[in-house]
């Protein structure tokens, strides 16, 4: 390499002969710059300013600690430690050139050049902040979190200060920064949420801020906006599961008190719900739910229906609810839940019984005492067969539904006999 000063030599005219102003905007550019001040700090035979040195010095590590962040897997240590010898760098540079230490080299910097030797100090402390954020997101959340804070807040500064300049491809490197930052401090902030909803809100603006990160050039971004919108898919399911949970529990609570009105509108409601869930992930449990729940509903439409002297409808809706759990005890045999299943077929058993005796209810109705019997009695055997079952596996809330039933059906049985007579 030729010698480039002389006595005569600017900082200023050595900077631009070097072409030392320009910063590269893309990961493609990285290795090019670096190699170019690879070779002045290894040229020997030529003389350069100080200033210019120490320049490159800084310029090195800070593009290494850029290009560290995307080809190695230990990335982050080394960036820091190149960020850290950089903002340290053009600290100490610029101090010493405001202290009068490069009179020697004529002129001081022009605007442009005051302005490159600020913004990329600024840049270099600011990318250091990040970084450390990002390396204390797991071990330290409060430290990373506080770093991440910082580093917004040095990029919001040189948004700022390119845009007053209307230096475009400072301003976009910087807002990508700043965005990036931002994005991940808002999942941090999405991680520590003390409720669901507020971890939904971060992740949000987590993604909002990658999203335009992406769009102003940063690189890399799609991982983390995968992981991001995965976050948000997990917090939703969550949040609408819990929706669900919550109308099963109440609805289920509400048929115990005799209100299956409010108990139905509930419960279609989770079932809706769970269907919802299914599109979102189609999870077992999920698909499990919706069809449970789906029975629930129906049985208490089918109480209510008799509360109303519907018998011959609830004795449908009973019927149905036989067929929804025969689908269910199916289901959970194909998941291997032998146990499970048999539960379920022995609760088919009971809807069946009450079927059978909404039918008698119906035949008592018109004054058919004779087939109200029969429908009675095969009632009380299907119940009793149902009430040694749930005995077998201690259904005791079973066992407590059968009591009943049977308590109705053997008082049904007296009085039609009594007809009968």
């Amino acid at each position: 390499m030729s010698e480039l000063t002389s006595d005569k030599t600017t900082i200023s005219s050595e900077l631009k002969a070097l072409k030392l102003l320009e910063y590269p905007t893309s990961l493609n550019e990285l290795p090019d710059h670096i190699a170019q001040l690879t070779d002045i700090l290894a040229d020997s035979g030529a003389t350069f300013s100080p200033f210019t040195l120490e320049f490159v010095r800084n310029t090195h590590n800070l593009l290494n600690g850029d290009l560290s962040l995307n080809v190695s897997s230990k990335g982050v240590e080394q960036a820091i430690r190149y960020y850290q010898a950089a903002a340290e760098g053009y600290q100490a540079l610029l101090d010493r050139f405001e202290q009068g230490e490069f009179e020697d080299s004529s002129i001081g910097l022009d605007s442009d050049e005051n302005f490159e030797l600020k913004w990329r100090l600024e840049y270099a402390k600011g990318r250091l902040a990040s970084v450390k954020g990002i390396h204390f997101l797991e071990s330290d959340p409060i430290q990373g979190q506080n770093q991440l804070q910082a580093s917004t807040a040095i990029f919001s500064t040189i948004v700022d200060f390119a845009g007053q300049r209307a230096d475009y491809d400072r301003l976009f490197l910087s807002l990508g920064c700043f965005f990036h930052a931002q994005g991940i401090l808002s999942s941090l902030q999405a991680k520590v949420a003390s409720t669901p909803s507020e971890a939904l809100t971060s992740s949000y603006e987590a993604l909002k801020y990658l999203k335009k990160g992406k769009f102003v050039g940063y690189p890399d971004l799609d991982n983390t906006i995968k992981e991001i919108k995965d976050q948000i898919s997990d917090l939703m399911i969550s949040k609408v599961e819990k929706t669900a949970e919550a109308c099963w529990q109440t609805g289920l609570a509400l048929a115990n008190e005799k209100r299956y009105k409010d108990s139905l509108k509930l419960l279609e409601r989770g079932s809706a719900v769970y269907r919802g869930l299914q599109r979102l992930d189609n999870r077992e449990e999920f698909v499990l739910q919706e069809k449970l729940l789906r029975v629930s509903a129906l049985e208490s439409h089918a109480r209510l229906l008799m509360d109303k002297d519907k018998n011959e409808d609830a004795a449908e809706k009973f019927r149905r609810a036989s067929f929804a759990l025969r689908d269910v005890a199916e289901y959970v045999r194909a998941m291997d839940q032998e146990q499970l299943a048999e539960n379920f077929e022995t609760q088919k058993q009971f809807f069946e019984g009450m079927s059978t005796f909404a039918r008698g209810l119906v035949f008592f109705d018109a004054d058919d005492v004779t087939s109200a019997i029969t429908s009675f009695k095969n009632a009380e055997t299907i119940l009793k067969t149902t009430q040694e079952g749930a005995k077998k596996s201690g259904n005791t809330v079973l066992l407590d539904q059968c009591s009943a039933a049977l308590d109705q059906v053997s008082s049904y049985i007296e009085t039609a006999a009594a007809m009968h007579e």
